[in-house]
């Protein structure tokens, strides 16, 4: 953990259960409100797997204790429900190359995991149970017609 004031970007790992997650932070250059003085450093948030450059994914992080440690939260949190809903979309891909492969035992070995994974994904808040119940009912309802064909 670092700053690299060269190429204007801070980086700091993130201690989430144990292992470390990267995160990257630039340095914006604001001008100061007093003439002569250097320019002023404000940090702008950003996880390292976006690495777009758009502004757009970019927050102002302010220097207030509380206000730091939030940001530390919501770039923790991020990465979490990244993973599992990551985790959830490879399992229901897995079963859905299953069923267009005419794979009809992957589709239905593949199946029970990818329900657990969307269920863990929906107890965690990452997507809303109903939306859960879609995926399931949909998964199942394509394995069930796969095997039946």
């Amino acid at each position: 953990p670092g700053l690299c004031r060269a190429w204007g970007v801070a980086r700091a790992a993130i201690i989430d259960g144990g292992r470390a997650v990267t995160c990257m932070a630039s340095i914006a250059r604001i001008p100061s409100p007093r003439a002569g003085w250097p320019m002023d450093e404000r940090l702008t948030s950003t996880l390292s797997h976006v690495k777009t450059g758009d502004p757009k994914d970019e927050k102002p992080v302010a220097n207030h204790k509380q206000a730091e440690k939030r940001n530390r939260q919501r770039l923790r949190r991020r990465q979490r429900n990244l993973m599992y809903l990551s985790t959830m979309r490879t399992h229901i891909k897995r079963v859905r190359k299953a069923i267009d492969g005419s794979d009809t035992d992957a589709a239905k070995e593949g199946l029970p995991v990818a329900v657990r994974a969307i269920d863990r994904a929906a107890s965690k808040g990452v997507i809303h149970r109903n939306t859960a119940s879609r995926y399931i009912s949909r998964l199942t309802r394509a394995v069930t017609a796969a095997q039946a064909s």
